[in-house]
């Protein structure tokens, strides 16, 4: 017997250009006191307590992204942290 292809799912309405804010910041799954934060040239997830010299304005300076869509290809964008987009 041949093996059913698997199912797919239409994304041709989905526009990800739209769904997805401007800023946003990355916490992993069960742990909503830890943030993804660029730390010097790497990244790091880390909660406020593991930084303690750190303001609470830095902190989350680090830990707010944002998406740049590249217009010469459909749907693909790369993800840069906050502050560096200013630059």
């Amino acid at each position: 017997a041949r093996a059913r292809p698997p199912p797919r799912l239409d994304v041709s309405f989905v526009k990800p250009r739209m769904s997805i804010p401007k800023e946003f910041m990355l916490c992993p799954l069960g742990h909503p006191d830890h943030f993804v934060r660029l730390v010097g040239d790497g990244l790091r997830v880390q909660s406020r307590e593991e930084v303690p010299g750190t303001s609470f304005k830095e902190f989350f300076a680090a830990a707010k992204f944002s998406l740049w869509w590249l217009p010469e290809v459909n749907n693909m964008c790369r993800l840069r942290v906050q502050q560096t987009a200013v630059q």
